[in-house]
């Protein structure tokens, strides 16, 4: 389920929300307690991380 979600992302980029650091996103997957932070550079998309949503969000990745 994640990985589909992260392609989807992939493909899709503006689907997330502007994330807790400057210059990045985040994106929750659908049915999962899962976020993706990430960001877009030289138009490709860098997933930072899968964090659990449980957790608090680090101020920095």
């Amino acid at each position: 389920m994640i990985e589909s979600e992260a392609q989807l992302l992939l493909d899709h980029p503006e689907l997330g929300r502007p994330g807790r650091v400057d210059g990045t996103s985040k994106f929750v997957v659908t049915g999962t307690p899962y976020i993706l932070p990430y960001r877009v550079r030289d138009g490709r998309v860098e997933i930072l991380a899968a964090l659990h949503a449980s957790r608090q969000s680090p101020d920095r990745l």
